[in-house]
């Protein structure tokens, strides 16, 4: 699943993409990043051996341990997301 900086900041439970832009800016999200027609997308799962982006996220900030940045999503959930994004992505007479 692949997420702009505000929603994947969302799904970790950030208020603010603040932190995300801070690790962007360092290159330090580079394995997670996808540019899609000049718009910024991370990647929020694993691809080969690499963490998930929570993961990776929760290892370069500081964690609080009373807060869980577990992100379990359902496969049907992913479907919804990723066709919900492909739409987003489309131009309009495309989806229509």
């Amino acid at each position: 699943m692949y997420c702009d900086v505000l929603e994947a900041a969302y799904y970790l439970g950030y208020a603010s993409p603040a932190s995300l832009y801070r690790l962007l800016k360092a290159g330090l999200l580079k394995e997670h990043v996808e540019m899609h027609y000049g718009q910024v997308l991370l990647r929020m799962v694993s691809k080969g051996k690499s963490p998930t982006l929570a993961k990776k996220v929760r290892s370069l900030v500081n964690f609080r341990s009373g807060h869980e940045l577990d992100i379990a999503i359902k496969p049907l959930e992913w479907q919804h997301l990723l066709l919900f994004h492909a739409m987003l992505l489309l131009p309009y007479s495309q989806v229509m």
